[in-house]
């Protein structure tokens, strides 16, 4: 099988790489960043391809699709993984800085799955949704980015019921990647736990490989989702507190 894996030049996606490349699948790798992307595809051991493209970009998308049309490749796993973080009131957040979120961490996503939609579902394959805890509970401080992240977990759960196609989303807490290496995200560096991407590659190919449909990183933060779902206003007292 083929997998393609969009944001793979580092963190979760070049870690998601290794992983699948150890279970023999070969590689479509996509970044912004042509020399990350070399530099994972020289730490997988099946054939990989790489594309310098920024998914954000509408046209990208199907550039991609008759790039591989043209090389005879079929994708049987889309990995919908590319994403950027930022930490503001949304009062203080540019119009700017909302539409490069919303283009990168959802529409980035929509267009390489209307892309090779069809492609996978005739395939009988998947499409994986890397989404965040941030998809599923409204966080203090992080409102531009939840909306894009709420956003894509509407698209990925309405896409479910419409096609005949295995849909899979993740939901990772705080990661020791370099999405979180900005100015904006130091208070959470101080006080959450971070997972490694390589662990949490690990447990989403495992988990992904017995059926699962939603994969949530650490475990334990199912409980969080459960407590929002039941007691949203604890959840946000608890949050509140945290962020003064």
């Amino acid at each position: 099988m083929t997998v393609l894996i969009t944001g793979a030049g580092k963190g979760l996606g070049r870690a998601l790489a290794v992983e699948f490349s150890k279970k023999g699948h070969d590689l479509v790798l996509v970044s912004r960043n042509k020399r990350d992307l070399e530099e994972t595809r020289s730490l997988c051991s099946t054939k990989t391809e790489i594309f310098n493209y920024d998914i954000s970009k509408p046209e990208n998308a199907s550039r991609l699709f008759k790039s591989l049309q043209k090389k005879d490749i079929k994708i049987d796993i889309l990995v919908n993984n590319a994403g950027i973080g930022y930490v503001g009131l949304i009062t203080e957040t540019s119009i700017i800085q909302i539409k490069e979120l919303i283009d990168t961490n959802y529409m980035g996503s929509v267009y390489t799955t209307k892309a090779f939609l069809d492609e996978i579902k005739s395939r009988s394959g998947s499409i994986i949704f890397i989404n965040s805890i941030a998809g599923r509970i409204l966080i203090p401080n992080f409102g531009a980015y939840c909306a894009s992240k709420f956003a894509l977990d509407a698209f990925a759960k309405s896409l479910s019921k419409e096609e005949n196609i295995n849909i899979v989303n993740v939901y990772p807490g705080p990661m020791n990647t370099n999405f979180y290496d900005n100015e904006s995200f130091k208070i959470l560096k101080k006080r959450y736990f971070f997972i490694d991407p390589e662990i949490a590659a690990n447990k989403i190919i495992t988990k992904v490989l017995k059926k699962k449909k939603n994969i949530v990183i650490p475990s334990y933060l199912r409980l969080l989702i459960l407590a929002n779902r039941i007691m949203p206003g604890f959840v946000r007292f608890l949050f509140n507190r945290f962020y003064e």
